[in-house]
């Protein structure tokens, strides 16, 4: 409190001061000497209250007996035994505490990405009442409301209640931003509620990369919160309404295809529709280059495809080793012929593994026919594949070639004494060995049938050679032997044999 007094004591038997809380905090106490004059302090004199509710200038009686008013012969005094008078005084609240932000709420304190204008409603309390509110930032201030208090009341100010802020969040930039109400108590104390926020207000952008009914492919982006929702959509041209295709979105493309016959052929009209996390969407309907994102669902082909001619015409053959043959086929599209196309020519063998390699390649004649000599070799698929165009989709046909094995064998001697030895040897023939060599089934016509009496197995240039010494004969026999050629994974032929000899064996 600062005040300005006057004051006069005649006698000890009055207490005249400022008094506070039953305290005096400036004058004379009736203990001290008779005589107490009290001069007007000087302008601005403060004092401590300490939260004292109230104050006051007084003089009071502390004889037990009672003090005496009459006057005295004292003109200095205007013949008064005390006196007492406030001049002026003005009260200083003092507030250390801070003022609170409460209940915040509305969609620029709610979490996820913000576009637009946006808003947050808050409630603020104090002590000494709410005396202005402002809105920042990003540091800068954006709103402010200062309201008008009343500074002869305890507690000059009102508080806040549902107090009301909006920002137009297009004037910043996309990305992070740190915002702030602040709040004012009457003493100029200051609070405040913070939160980084994410805003964007742009929406994402993309471009076709590829229009192939079976690979529809756009690249898209967005600087901000990403692109989070897409589905391509297409209609056929001269029609109103869109049709959308299963979409996936990963790795900053959006991909869909056509499922194949699901359309009727002709030209489709695409766009895509992007949504970004925050809400902001945009429309694609071109590819890179500014044109119109278009794709054509092109005709059905069928194909088919044999081995030999007429009524013998089969898609799987066997032939003897060394031996060839033709392959006859035709290309139609709803059953009209398709010619002057390219058709490629691959072939797979008949092995684990194996994968299919190009072989040649055919141009369909009138009637959508083409021929293909197919040479000598292993067992194998052929494949044949007309690889479309814009406006005629892909079709394929296959034939298979079986071809058994076959060996050469030979014996050294063709006659032999009883506890004689001879040796067989041979070499597979077309080739295609595997380094680890093909086994051999060496057998003998015995009893009635024939009877497996060694297993040797080629090296990897399809050579082999085995020796056999004969023990049991009796008489004169002839023997009759042959190499069986089992089938076995990594050498590309069916079963076969080799021709037979014979061996011609006297006993004892």
């Amino acid at each position: 409190m600062i005040y300005k007094w006057d004051g006069f004591r005649r006698n000890g038997e009055w207490t005249i001061g400022l008094n506070a809380d039953r305290r005096l905090r400036a004058g004379c106490y009736a203990s001290a000497e008779k005589l107490c004059p009290l001069s007007t302090p000087a302008a601005g004199s403060k004092v401590e209250l300490d939260g004292s509710p109230s104050v006051k200038i007084e003089a009071r009686c502390e004889s037990t007996t009672g003090c005496k008013t009459s006057k005295v012969d004292d003109p200095a005094q205007d013949g008064r035994r005390v006196r007492v008078s406030l001049l002026g005084s003005a009260i200083e609240i003092r507030d250390d505490q801070l003022p609170g932000v409460n209940q915040v709420r509305g969609g620029l304190w709610s979490e996820g990405w913000l576009r637009g204008t946006q808003s947050a409603t808050f409630d603020a309390s104090d002590n000494t009442g709410i005396r202005k509110t402002r809105f920042v930032a990003d540091g800068d201030v954006r709103q402010e409301k200062t309201r008008a208090c009343r500074y002869t009341r305890p507690i000059p100010c009102e508080n806040v209640g549902a107090e009301l802020y909006g920002l137009d969040t297009t004037q910043l930039r996309d990305g992070d931003h740190e915002l702030a109400i602040e709040v004012f108590d009457a003493a100029g104390n200051r609070g405040q509620a913070t939160r980084t926020v994410r805003i964007d207000n742009n929406a994402p952008s993309g471009a076709f990369e590829t229009t192939a009914p079976e690979a529809i492919s756009i690249k898209v982006a967005d600087s901000a919160s990403g692109v989070d929702h897409a589905v391509i959509e297409l209609r056929r041209r001269g029609t109103e309404s869109w049709r959308g295709l299963d979409t996936a979105l990963d790795s900053g493309r959006v991909r869909a295809r056509i499922p194949r016959g699901s359309l009727a052929p002709g030209d489709y009209e695409l766009r895509a529709l992007l949504t970004d996390a925050a809400g902001n969407n945009t429309t694609v309907d071109r590819t890179a280059d500014g044109s119109a994102a278009l794709t054509v669902i092109p005709r059905a082909t069928s194909m088919t495809a044999a081995l030999g001619s007429g009524n013998s015409a089969k898609t799987a053959r066997k032939l003897g080793p060394g031996r060839r043959t033709r392959a006859h086929g035709r290309l139609l599209s709803s059953g009209q012929p398709l010619d002057s196309q390219a058709i490629s020519v691959e072939a797979r063998p008949r092995s684990k593994g194996a994968r299919w390699r190009t072989v040649g390649a055919v141009t369909s004649g009138r009637g959508g026919r083409f021929t293909y000599g197919v040479p000598a070799g292993s067992s194998r698929e052929i494949r044949f594949s007309f690889r479309g165009s814009e406006r005629f989709s892909t079709s394929q046909a296959r034939v298979a070639v079986r071809v058994p094995a076959s060996s050469s064998i030979a014996v050294s001697r063709n006659r032999v004494r009883n506890g004689g030895a001879v040796r067989f040897s041979g070499k597979l023939r077309g080739g295609q060995v595997p380094a680890s060599g093909k086994l051999i089934d060496l057998q003998a016509f015995y009893r009635g049938r024939w009877r497996t009496f060694a297993l040797p197995r080629t090296n990897s240039s399809g050579r082999w050679r085995h020796r056999y010494e004969f023990g049991a004969t009796s008489g004169l026999v002839d023997y009759r032997f042959r190499a069986r050629l089992p089938r076995e994974d990594g050498y590309p032929f069916e079963p076969g044999r080799s021709r037979e000899v014979k061996v011609a064996v006297s006993g004892r």
